[in-house]
């Protein structure tokens, strides 16, 4: 599969207006697009019925993540539809040029005509489709065009996404659980289940050579809150080679592990180290969170970072307290520089967390409900700054400094509470909004 957007582009024109007039504007157009970094397959432009057999001829077999269905003009709307027909499978564009001014009158070419006669007609048929209009005498709304090729490229990405999950919704908790068929169905990633002991047998047959190398490589860069013994570093840097070597070889994109109840319950230490190591490499999620990380994966995609997530603490008036128990990517560390102690948490004492300091700054928050239909996504924006002095309740003293944020949300907090789908929520820095709800808007999913 290409790395870049595919898409076929088609102008639609009516035989009455001048040829050059919407072969030239469609063409801009197109050209446009292919400054946006996606590869365009135009065909030329169709100005009646009898044009879209030569247009399904250029577009058929081009292997296209979406289509642009570019209105120069008016257009009779079968002719759009005979074309797009055989792609309503795919994400679509309709996209209709303003008019512009010529000797201080406005020329219309009546295409806005054209996109409204075609809107409720592609509804009707089903088609995944966005609409976009520009204004007469104004730019070209490319950073509209720009999010749909990116959402319709996250589509064709999802639909042959592989995830890995060991163990299933960690402490029995709902929100956490998924309808593997149904998550298919909709959008398209597959969850692959592996074992707990899969993963411990990969560890004992690790050569001690790669594990030293890991060990070496963690002390040189990592700064030790306090002493943490060497077969306890040893048991961390094996999980973390043991999975990542299982996402390589089944290509994951994705992956989650059951931490409290599995892993750190049966194997000797927490994920938490080896999840933050391999958290630049895949979306990762702690507890079995199938509905957390399929949205890191979408913001992931969308947004080209890597992703986390982040647990709900506490609702002040005005912010929320988030943060995780001990994991955090390495990209989301204020300074980069890797932060570990020891786990002390309800008088257990095995494995390592991450205590390094997060990024503030601007922030998407977001969350998958993938139960009934529609699906639902609940999307928050706001700014992130550093937390006040806190701890979580259970810790040995002294507590350690969890990856956390406070976040003033837009909408405020009683708008987000009152619209929360779970504990955890996948975060990613910017704002992210209308790209993630045109994403929802191609899936069929409710943006809450």
């Amino acid at each position: 599969m290409s790395e870049h957007t595919r898409v076929g582009f088609a102008g639609f024109g009516f035989y009455g207006y001048p040829k050059e007039v919407v072969a030239t504007r469609a063409h801009e157009a197109a050209e446009a697009v292919r400054g946006l970094g996606v590869e365009v397959f135009e065909t030329e432009p169709l100005t009646g019925f009898d044009d879209v057999p030569r247009g399904l001829e250029q577009l058929v077999g081009q292997d296209l993540d979406a289509i642009i269905a570019c209105v120069i003009a008016w257009t009779e709307t079968p002719v759009i539809v005979g074309l797009l027909r055989d792609f309503l499978h795919l994400p679509i564009l309709l996209w209709g040029r303003g008019g512009y001014t010529v000797n201080g009158r406005l020329v219309s070419p009546a295409a806005q005509a054209g996109t409204a006669a075609a809107r409720d007609a592609l509804e009707a048929l089903g088609a995944r489709f966005q609409y976009l209009y520009d204004y007469p005498d104004s730019p070209m709304r490319l950073d509209k065009v720009e999010n749909f090729c990116t959402a319709a490229r996250t589509v064709r990405v999802l639909a042959h996404a592989r995830m890995g999950m060991m163990g299933y919704a960690d402490m029995g908790l709902y929100s956490l659980m998924f309808d593997g068929l149904d998550l298919r169905k909709k959008i398209g990633v597959e969850v692959e289940s592996y074992d707990m002991l899969e993963i411990e047998q990969a560890m004992s047959r690790l050569p001690s050579e790669r594990v030293s190398n890991t060990l070496s490589t963690w002390k040189s860069e990592w700064t030790f809150e306090q002493p943490v013994p060497d077969p306890m570093l040893d048991r961390v840097a094996r999980l973390t080679l043991a999975l990542g070597d299982k996402i390589d070889e089944r290509g994951y994109i994705a992956m989650s592990t059951k931490c409290v109840y599995g892993v750190t319950k049966y194997m000797g230490c927490t994920a938490c180290m080896a999840q933050s190591m391999l958290g630049d490499t895949a979306h990762v999620v702690c507890e079995n969170d199938v509905p957390g990380m399929v949205t890191q994966t979408m913001l992931g995609l969308l947004t080209g970072q890597s992703t986390t997530f982040m647990e709900v603490y506490e609702y002040f008036p005005d912010r929320l307290l988030v943060g995780v128990c001990g994991f955090v990517p390495t990209s989301f560390i204020e300074d980069g520089k890797v932060r570990v102690r020891g786990h002390t948490w309800g008088g257990s004492s095995g494995g390592l967390v991450n205590t390094g300091q997060v990024k503030t700054g601007r922030v998407t928050l977001a969350r998958l409900s993938p139960r009934g239909d529609p699906y639902r996504m609940h999307i928050m924006t706001g700014e992130a700054v550093r937390p006040r002095p806190w701890e979580e309740l259970g810790w040995a003293p002294p507590a350690p400094y969890f990856p956390s944020m406070e976040i003033t949300p837009d909408g405020g907090v009683e708008e987000f509470a009152q619209n929360a789908l779970a504990q955890h929520y996948a975060v990613v820095y910017g704002d992210h909004r209308e790209r993630l709800s045109d994403l929802c808007h191609l899936l069929g999913i409710q943006v809450i």
